[in-house]
This record gives C-alpha cells, structure tokens and sequence, in this order.
C-alpha cells in the first residue's frame, strides 16, 4: 500500500530542485538579445511570474539576470511606441517601470548607435574579485577614413584619437560609478546613468557633419566633460528631430495651461506599460502545456496579494 501511495504521489513544480526551476524559467528566453527599441512585447515580464511570490522572484531572477538588453539609439522603432518617444525616452520610461528591485537583476546591457557600440556587464557584488560593471567599446564601422573632421578641431585630432579618447572616457565613468555604487545594488538611478554616459559621446563621435562638429571634443582627460549640447541642438541624428511630434506630450510650459490630471490622462492612454490585470487560471496563462501539470499543484496557487505585486513594478 505504502508503495502504491508513493507511486500516485505528484510532484509538484517547487518540489523541484533549483537547477531545474531555472531551466523551466529559461524557456521563456526564446531570443539571444531583446531590443528594447524593436520589441515592446518582449520586455514585459512573463506570464509564469503571476503565479506566486517565490515562483515570481525566481522567474524574474533569471528573466532580469539572463537576458541581454539592447536599446537601438538609431532613432529607429517599433511602431507601438508613441511616435514622439526617442530610444532615450523608451528606455528611461522601461527603467522607471520596472523599479529599483529588477534594476538590481540586470546583468547585460547594451547601446548601439550609429558610428560604437557599447556593452555593459554588471555583477552582484558577492564576488570581490568580479569588478561591479564592466564596459566594452566597440567601433561599428571600418571606413573611418572617409569621415570629415570639423575645422576647429584640436591639432591632431582624428576619428582614431576620438574612439580611443570614448574608451577611456566609458571606462573612467563607469568605474566611477562603481565605486559610488559600492556593495549595493544598482538601481533605477544607477542603470539610466550608464544610458546617459553612452549619450554624451554620441555627439562627439557623429559623423553626419563631421566629427567634432560645433565643438564636441573628447579631451584626453577622461574627467572632462564633452562640449556636446550645441551639437544635439543642432544635430538631426543626434537630436532625433527626425522623430514625430504629432503626439508630442503635452508640457506644463506651453502657453495653454493644461491640468496635472489632463497630462497623466495623456500618460496612460500612450503609455505600453499598463497595469497587468487580476491573475488567471493556469489554464488561461500563456504557459507551454508541458508545464501545466507541474505548475497546478497546491504549492504554486497564486498568491491573494500578486495583483499589488504585479502592480508595483508595471507603471502606467
């Protein structure tokens, strides 16, 4: 008898051992990068993090801390982004959503822009002998000859001088950051000032109308600013002026008052990151079949408190 009662006993989805978890988890990494700028659907949180609180952290955990992240600063995008929003905005606006909590869970961050790329790796902090974020510069085009240099540039100062000058400048900063981060984890604040060192050497390394054009140089002090604002005003590429402002957001500065409510109003109707609704039945969830039996056991029903969990990291 005792036998038979072991044979029919299920075994349920936390029942399993970590390792194993993880790999059920990885199912739903069907793309090496994600592209922020390109794929809206496939930065939203998966559906198994619905399921329960320990099942959520785990799932998120492995979605945060596996994925590679990629933000496009081209100016090009998937058409369900409001079409006012710039790659910087998109990206800001994903941060903020997810908060401080899954901030800390990003591990793999990368920018690609017109003329470099740029790769961030960040550890935990439990390794000392791991440096907290790692950045990688990367040239992403090979005829640097052609490209004009600006009139009033510095004498000597070539596109080669000005990619070498960027390396130093990303690495400097980011271990700066580092070493204000310390052994806490990044977060929200933390991960969109990497995005913002990418954006200042973006003017500086432009080739639409010359490198170094209205004074953006790259001292060789790494410590020193880029002059590079003048040039962002007056850049197409760099500026995104090429971006629509048919559904510009409303803004407090302009000459009609519009109330904080009409602009919030604004927010959520343009805004992909809407509040996910109540939690679902299994059967209903976007869960591969296979899975289903593991996931209905009585140790994985969902949570009474999920709904505000979900809520608190989806900003609409």
């Amino acid at each position: 008898m005792d036998n038979d009662s072991d044979n029919k006993a299920s075994v349920h989805f936390l029942d399993l051992p970590q390792e194993i978890r993880d790999l059920v988890y990885l199912y739903f990494r069907s793309y090496s990068w994600i592209d922020i700028t390109q794929m809206p659907d496939r930065i939203q949180q998966p559906s198994i993090s619905k399921v329960s609180k320990r099942v959520r952290k785990e799932s998120l955990d492995v979605f945060y801390g596996k994925n590679r992240f990629m933000l496009d600063m081209r100016g090009w995008k998937n058409g369900a982004w409001p079409k006012s929003w710039t790659p910087v905005d998109i990206f800001t606006r994903w941060v903020k959503a997810i908060g401080d909590e899954n901030a800390a869970r990003l591990r793999h961050v990368s920018f690609y822009l017109q003329n470099f790329a740029v790769h961030y790796t960040i550890s935990s902090g439990q390794d000392k002998d791991t440096p907290r974020i790692v950045a990688k510069f990367r040239q992403t085009r090979s005829n640097f000859e052609s490209f004009d240099i600006s009139e009033r540039a510095p004498a000597g100062y070539t596109v080669k001088v000005a990619m070498k000058r960027a390396e130093q400048h990303l690495c400097y900063k980011a271990g700066a950051l580092a070493k204000r981060v310390g052994d806490r984890n990044l977060g929200v604040k933390d991960v969109l000032e990497l995005c913002k060192f990418v954006e200042s050497l973006k003017p500086a390394l432009c080739s639409a109308m010359g490198m170094g054009w209205k004074g953006a140089f790259i001292e060789e002090d790494p410590s020193q600013s880029i002059f590079g604002m003048p040039h962002m005003m007056a850049c197409n590429e760099c500026g995104y002026y090429r971006v629509s402002e048919v559904n510009a957001r409303p803004s407090l500065g302009c000459r009609q008052r519009i109330s904080r409510s009409a602009r919030s109003a604004w927010d959520r109707r343009h805004s992909p990151f809407t509040p996910a609704r109540l939690p679902q039945p299994f059967s209903r969830l976007h869960i591969p079949s296979p899975l289903l039996s593991i996931l209905s056991g009585p140790q994985c029903a969902p949570d009474p408190s999920s709904r505000s969990l979900w809520q608190q990291h989806q900003v609409s």
